[in-house]
């Protein structure tokens, strides 16, 4: 079963996304791996790695770095594209492609291919739970200088966000399952579960 679970920055998605794909794990006795996406970029990053890790630390995942280009870790001799997978996060991940460390600032071309990478690591596995930030709902922010809060953000911000938001909805669309986590609660969206997690 292909899951998704958006809302909020630091609401206990991944928390809850772990809890759900150990129980996949249990069930299945299927092997289990997490996708890590973030690339980091400060001490800040850094930090928020070393505790996802040690909160993972026993758990009996295979970590498998992804900043970009998702697919290719189901071609990883250690990979078995019929486990579990957890991908943390969509978000990331297409802030990895969109504005690459090397090569141009900016990819245009990830806006389209990201989702579709996404609907095609869902169908190739089958048994993954995707993580994503629900940042295309934000505010809009005022330019430098500007009174409203009704002006657009600067033009590659608002490429993003709403790349994201089409990421997200190309997944609802291939998952069978749905969910939406505010202040570490889970509403259903989409599917059938059961929040005894």
């Amino acid at each position: 079963m292909n899951i998704l679970i958006s809302g909020g920055a630091k609401n206990g998605k991944s928390d809850i996304a772990e809890r759900i794909v150990r129980r996949m794990m249990e069930r299945l006795h299927k092997p289990l791996y997490y996708v890590a996406t973030m690339m980091p970029a400060d001490e800040e990053d850094r930090e928020r790695i070393r505790v996802h890790r040690m909160n993972r630390e026993g758990a009996g995942f295979q970590t498998l770095e992804a900043g970009n280009r998702i697919l290719r870790v189901l071609d990883l001799p250690k990979t078995d594209p019929g486990g579990i997978f957890l991908v943390d996060s969509t978000t990331a991940l297409m802030a990895n492609e969109m504005f690459p460390a090397a090569g141009p600032g900016f990819d245009p071309g990830a806006a389209e291919r990201v989702p579709e990478e996404l609907a095609s690591f869902a169908a190739r596995t089958g048994n993954t739970v995707f993580v994503s930030d629900q940042i295309y709902e934000d505010a809009r922010l005022p330019e430098a200088g500007a009174a409203s809060r009704d002006l657009p953000l600067p033009d590659l911000t608002e490429v993003y966000r709403s790349a994201l938001g089409k990421a997200d909805c190309r997944l609802a669309a291939e998952c069978e399952t749905v969910l939406e986590v505010t202040a570490g609660r889970v509403k259903v969206w989409k599917g059938e579960f059961q929040c005894d997690i």
